[in-house]
Formats: structure tokens, sequence, C-alpha cells
């Protein structure tokens, strides 16, 4: 029916049928969030990616074909472009840093309004390889990491190409996230198990944990997972 069931009535129902319900799970927050699929899709809608991923504890993603483009982007703006089919998606218009396998990339989720009576019809994701050139790729898997800006109507192509120029300049330097880790205690299971969880976000994710200089090991261990040392 749509609604939530009380817990004491799914252990009533566990009884009836031999099964035990162990314990009642809280909710997860992050941020003071509760973690939910309406929440990751919220956060995308607003152009919040990089707290959307955390949610999801990998990059958000799209896969599509590749399709012909309008043929403007390495012609008229040096900038050629993927554009791949995605259908809607939960984003926000405008511009993000993302990647396709290990290649670097920038991408516009919108309708291209610059173009005016050749913008899209429906929003469609262009996706310019920022180390490589989008040759012989007939499909790809595109992961978000960032949100550089919304998408904007530019009073010219010589103004749309400078803007682009600047995104491909920050896409590339990235943007670094700190997470800084306080270990309770001085084990490398414990001190790994800390900072694995940050390893799949290595691209825009450093990592730093707090030590008290105490004579144990937890510079070493933490060092040996790729961490800094505070």
């Amino acid at each position: 029916t749509g609604g939530v069931t009380p817990f004491c009535a799914v252990q009533e129902l566990g009884y009836d049928i031999d099964i035990k319900i162990a314990e009642e799970i809280e909710d997860f927050k992050l941020s003071s969030l509760k973690v939910s699929s309406s929440a990751i899709r919220g956060l995308l809608q607003k152009g919040d990616v990089v707290l959307a991923n955390a949610m999801l504890s990998r990059p958000f993603s799209c896969r599509g074909r590749v399709a012909a483009g309008k043929g403007v982007g390495a012609a008229q703006l040096s900038c050629p472009t993927l554009n791949i089919q995605v259908g809607d998606l939960p984003l926000r218009y405008g511009v993000y840093k993302v990647r396709i396998g290990s290649r670097r990339a920038v991408a516009n989720y919108g309708l291209a309004p610059t173009f005016k009576e050749k913008s899209w019809k429906t929003p469609v994701l262009e996706v310019h390889l920022l180390d490589a050139e989008p040759c012989g790729i007939t499909e790809a898997k595109v992961e978000f990491i960032d949100f550089l800006r919304d998408e904007k109507e530019f009073d010219s192509l010589e103004d749309l190409k400078r803007q682009l120029s600047l995104d491909c300049e920050r896409a590339s330097a990235g943007s670094t996230i700190l997470s800084i880790v306080v270990p309770t205690r001085n084990e490398e299971a414990n001190i790994a198990n800390c900072i694995k969880p940050f390893e799949r976000f290595k691209d825009y994710v450093e990592v730093i944990v707090v030590d008290n200089s105490s004579e144990d090991s937890t510079k070493s261990i933490a060092l040996s997972h790729g961490a800094k040392v505070l």
C-alpha cells in the first residue's frame, strides 16, 4: 500500500512463520541527511554530485550509445564531443567533471541553448575527453565526479568557446575533498578500514589521518595505505 510497517509488526510476522527478526536497523545518515534513493535523486537535481556519490559509495554513472551530434564541437569550438544517448537523467542542467573509464573528461548535460533554434529539444549528454581523441568509441559509461557550473546561453560562440576552455582547465585541476580520519584504536585492520572506503574516490579525495605522535605504528600503517598523516 506504500505505507511503513512498524518494526513490532514485522517481528510478529516473523514469529508466525518461524523466522527470527533480530533487530531494527536505524536510518543511516550522511551530513544529517537520511541516505535514500529519493535523497540521492534530490542531491543530483541540485547539482550536489559529491554528496550524492558519497551516499552511493561510488560515482553516479550512466551508460549510452554514441550518436551523431551537430558537428560544431570540433569545427567551431575546437572541442570535439561524444554525444551520448542517455535519456532523462536526474541531473541539474550544467557542466560536470566526469570520466569515461580512466579518461578524464568534461561534460554538458542540457539543451545547448547558445545554438538557439538549433539547440536540443530534449537533454543531451555531450562529453569532451581532456587527454584523448573521441575516436572509435561507440558506447560509453560516464561517471560523474563533480558539478562545475549551470548551463547558460552565451551571446556568441566565441564566448562559449572561452568558457569551455575555462571548464576544461577547472576539470583538469580537479577539486579535492579533504577527509580527516581519526582512528580510535591503533590496529592495522581498524586504520585500513577507515581509509578503504575512500579508495574508489582517489581522483578527488585526499585522506589525512590524525596521529597523536604516540609510540605506535599508526603513521606507518596510514602511509602504507596511501594516506597523509598529521
